[in-house]
């Protein structure tokens, strides 16, 4: 087993070297890419430096410049020729693809052959001038027509270069992209390489000890054991301090001559305080150290006892409006759980509401089913059971949901926030299908976004 480790590390370190080879082939490419432009600008600098000093000398020559010889117009003229014909023969094959570009609906090698073109016009205008100096001096139609042929010439070559110079400039950044790929690619090679020997050595070191499995496997069991006790020890050490809390603020609104607007203030104390002992009860209950108790309590009394709550958490300008309509409703739930469904549907309504502020609408009633009904619940139709249910509905005009939005909302860690958790309505799913309810959802993306929660009403004092 040990050899056959050591051949699988040394397959692994060859395969990492031999990725390198495809990385220097690419760089070999580019370098030769890089080159053949390099040849087709400098052709395109030949024949403007070649048409330029034919122009000039040409000039020269027509106002009687003695120091110039017409061979050397001449030859100026063929080299020009001579860089464009390179130039056309370099393009389908060093040009990288920019044979394929079209220029003012003219294809590349277009330009070049019309190019070739006003380069022989040229020259037979510079003849023509030559050949009659008497009639072409400056201000002449031949001179015109000259410069005219010239100027066309230069916008040309412009034209052709910058498009090659563009397209350069493209594959310069592409290989850019790619040689980083190509180099994160290595990278990671070389690093699971690496990984992959620490983990054979580490397999080496345990995979003929069975104690130390086993040992590692109680471990294991102990740290989730230690993890309990931690958040139940959390858990009651922070009701011991709510406790005293409570107890303070028990205190204080026994003194009957505290002032009214302390007395309300002690009392939102007291009442955050037992919300808060609420709370650890739940972790108690997580850690096995507690009971979730459900009690019967009136819907709209709670909704409206939170509201203050929802007041404080949502943004400033999106008003919240309550029509509660489930009056004398009851619910045998979790309150806590419950309350936390009020809140996290309210608080994302007027979130979502924020950039074009909107009310959100918050509304309760009762609704009977005399038989079984399909409702469109979140993932499917689900069958609601005869009955009547406490409704709690939450609209909101908002940015609305995309199709994909909707799918993925309520799974765990999925969030379209910047700093969301992803866990909101995902909780708000599990505590209406652990009450037996259903939720619904509808929403239009731009227009805005409905929840609809059933919850199965209690007839119980």
């Amino acid at each position: 087993m040990f050899r056959s480790g050591q051949l699988f590390s040394f397959l692994v370190v060859v395969v990492a070297i031999a990725s390198l080879g495809p990385l220097l082939y690419l760089h070999q490419l580019w370098l030769v890419e890089g080159a053949n432009y390099s040849q087709l600008i400098t052709r395109l600098s030949t024949v403007r430096e070649g048409v330029a000093e034919a122009h000039l000398w040409a000039e020269e020559l027509i106002t009687g410049d003695t120091t110039q010889d017409i061979a050397e117009v001449q030859e100026r003229f063929s080299d020009a020729h001579l860089a464009t014909a390179e130039f056309l023969d370099f393009l389908p094959e060093k040009g990288g693809g920019v044979i394929s570009k079209v220029v003012d609906g003219i294809p590349i090698d277009e330009h070049v052959q019309l190019l070739a073109q006003e380069i022989v016009s040229l020259e037979e205008a510079a003849d023509a001038r030559l050949a009659a100096r008497a009639v072409s001096g400056a201000g002449s139609e031949s001179d015109i027509t000259f410069d005219s042929i010239y100027k066309r010439v230069l916008e040309k070559t412009r034209l052709i270069e910058s498009t090659v110079v563009d397209h350069q400039q493209r594959a310069t950044e592409r290989n850019l992209r790619n040689h980083r790929l190509t180099l994160l690619i290595w990278a990671a090679t070389l690093a699971g390489t690496a990984l992959t020997l620490l983990v054979l050595r580490s397999r080496q070191q345990t995979m003929e000890d069975e104690k130390r499995l086993l040992e590692s496997r109680f471990q294991e069991a102990q740290k989730l054991e230690s993890l309990g006790v931690l958040a139940g020890g959390i858990a009651h050490d922070f009701n011991n301090l709510l406790q005293a809390i409570s107890g303070n603020a028990s205190l204080l609104l026994h003194d009957t001559t505290l002032p009214e607007k302390i007395r309300d203030q002690v009392l939102e104390i007291d009442g955050g305080a037992q919300k808060a002992s609420e709370l650890t009860s739940q972790m108690l209950a997580y850690a096995g150290k507690g009971r979730l108790n459900e009690v019967v309590v009136l819907f709209d009394s709670m909704v409206e006892e939170i509201a203050t709550l929802v007041r404080l958490s949502v943004p400033k300008t999106v008003p919240v409006l309550y029509d509660l309509k489930a009056s004398g409703a009851c619910l045998r739930c979790n309150q806590t759980q419950v309350q936390q469904v009020v809140m996290n549907l309210v608080i994302n309504a007027a979130e979502a509401s924020q950039d074009d502020p909107q009310p959100v609408e918050v509304m309760t009633y009762s609704r009977t089913f005399e038989a079984p009904e399909l409702i469109d619940s979140v993932s499917t139709a689900e069958m609601c059971e005869p009955g009547e249910y406490v409704v709690f509905e939450v609209q909101d005009h908002g940015t609305g949901m995309s199709d994909e939005t909707l799918e993925r909302c309520f799974e765990p860690f999925f969030s379209t926030k910047f700093t969301g958790r992803g866990l909101g309505l995902a909780a708000v799913h599990g505590i209406v299908r652990a009450h037996q309810g259903l939720l619904k959802v509808s929403t239009e993306l731009g227009k805005g976004t409905n929840f609809q929660v059933y919850l199965p009403r209690c007839f119980e004092d």
